[in-house]
């Protein structure tokens, strides 16, 4: 039996829209993931659940799901990524589509994580909180060149240009990390809507009072550090409590 708990949340940056990001939560297999949507309204939606759909598809159609390689998951991002082209052709108006994609596979006593864009990963530890993801956006490319410095990064109207997409014309390098969890750790999937409204000093302190308390009590402490006036994006967020040990 997998040894961990999860809560979701989901929160529409328009309280009279729909949340475009989605989210697959499958506890049964070890497999979580987040998608962000772009492409404009219905476009968006289309896009995060399309690609989030198509990767799981991918990996659940091995028989063998316990030990799907890294090969399998890079082929299964190639296959979300053919899907989002497929639908633009079937429907021109939705042209443009495209999706990040961050999961968490805790499998067999293993995790990995599978991340394009910027969605992010945060690991929860004695009290701290770790981001586990770079974003994979023009910013971050140019800061890693020494092209530009972070003040400038911050500054700048394209930081948020994603220079990783799934459904892109090329199809993306997905960043396929192993992870180490250990009991007591709680891992974070988040879309940016939350990574850019989060206060990281409320964040900071809803990690450091985990201990003895339920997945779901930490996950409203950590929705609760996220300023809501700061919401300018979809918000989506897993968080999962680890019971095992994952290496």
């Amino acid at each position: 039996m997998n040894a961990f708990e999860h809560c979701v949340y989901s929160i529409p940056s328009d309280a009279d829209s729909v949340n475009e990001d989605y989210v697959v939560c499958m506890p049964e297999l070890g497999i979580f993931v987040v998608a962000d949507g772009m492409g404009g309204r219905p476009g968006g939606a289309t896009a995060s659940k399309t690609a989030a759909e198509t990767f799981v598809s991918a990996i659940r159609r091995r028989n063998d799901v316990e030990h799907v390689s890294d090969k399998s998951l890079r082929y299964a991002v190639n296959e979300a990524c053919d899907a989002l082209r497929q639908v633009a052709v079937d429907s021109p108006e939705l042209e443009g589509l495209g999706s990040t994609l961050l999961a968490a596979l805790l499998i067999d006593g293993m995790c990995r994580l599978v991340h394009v864009g910027d969605s992010r990963a945060y690991r929860l530890r004695g009290g701290s909180v770790e981001l586990l993801t770079r974003d994979q956006t023009l910013a971050e490319e140019l800061i890693s060149r020494q092209v530009w410095s972070e003040d400038l990064a911050r500054r700048h109207r394209l930081k948020n240009v994603l220079s990783q997409v799934v459904g892109s014309k090329h199809n993306p390098r997905p960043v396929i990390m192993p992870l180490d969890l250990r009991s007591g750790d709680y891992l974070l999937l988040a879309t940016d809507g939350f990574s850019n409204a989060v206060n990281s000093t409320r964040l900071a302190e809803a990690a450091a009072e985990t201990a003895g308390r339920s997945v779901g009590e930490v996950g409203a402490a950590i929705l609760r550090s996220v300023s809501r006036n700061a919401l300018e994006d979809d918000l989506s967020l897993v968080v999962i409590r680890v019971a095992g040990t994952y290496i």
